[in-house]
């Protein structure tokens, strides 16, 4: 699913905030000689959209790395297209010293980590759901998105609800694969609603809101991320840029 008209409209601002513009200077010439400048490349035999005779325009300068929007699903999916370069993964790169050492591995603290599975686990009721439940989580975070299998994950949640339909972070985990497989924001946001209808001080999932209407609503996520720095989730997608600390 594509982001609807109305919230793509809105993200402009949200990228003009995030990424800035600014043009490419004209190359210095010799004293008596003409100036160059750099133009855009045109497909073969295309002729130039102003007509004979009109300026060139100028390339705009690549984004500078430290002002490249959050890498976050609603971002990366967003940005499809427009040609700009988002990272991989969550906030800043980790290194194998900060992985829990899994075959499906998970960084040890923050958003989708081993210590956020770690703390969901202790409200999973059973040994075999807590086992799906589990499987289901890493199949969502993993950190080699090679090794990610939403479909899998997806039905391991599913499964886990069924015997605990009550468990907010299993609706959590369907949130982030309802956004990661179809990007699906609806979906998403109505199991974050019912994640946090079960469990209000969720912190994950209202930062996860935060990010979701920082396309369309920033009143609604301001409060959201207010609340999630009030549970002390950490800011990896440095969304203070948008909201204020």
């Amino acid at each position: 699913m594509t982001i609807p008209g109305k919230a793509a409209a809105a993200l402009a601002p949200l990228i003009a905030i995030l990424i800035g513009a600014s043009g490419c200077q004209g190359t210095q010439a010799p004293p008596g000689e003409p100036v160059m400048k750099k133009v855009a490349s045109r497909g073969p035999g295309l002729p130039s959209a102003e007509g004979p005779g009109a300026a060139v325009r100028e390339s705009p300068r690549p984004t500078p790395a430290s002002r490249v929007p959050p890498d976050d699903e609603v971002h990366r999916r967003a940005l499809a297209g427009r040609g700009a370069e988002v990272p991989e993964g969550h906030g800043a790169p980790v290194g194998a010293e900060d992985l829990d050492g899994n075959p499906l591995p998970l960084k040890k603290k923050g958003l989708g980590s081993a210590e956020e599975l770690a703390s969901a686990l202790t409200r999973v009721q059973g040994d075999e759901a807590r086992r799906r439940f589990e499987e289901g989580f890493r199949l969502t975070f993993c950190v080699d998105r090679g090794r990610r299998d939403l479909a899998r994950a997806r039905a391991a949640f599913e499964e886990v609800l069924q015997s605990q339909p009550t468990l907010a972070e299993a609706y959590r985990g369907l949130a982030y694969v309802a956004l990661s497989d179809q990007f699906d924001v609806a979906q998403a946001e109505a199991h974050y609603r019912k994640a946090l209808e079960l469990r209000p001080d969720y912190g994950e999932v209202h930062y996860a809101l935060a990010v979701l209407y920082s396309m369309n609503d920033r009143a609604k996520g301001a409060e959201h991320f207010r609340k999630a720095m009030a549970a002390g989730v950490p800011d990896e997608q440095g969304l203070a840029r948008l909201y204020g600390p």
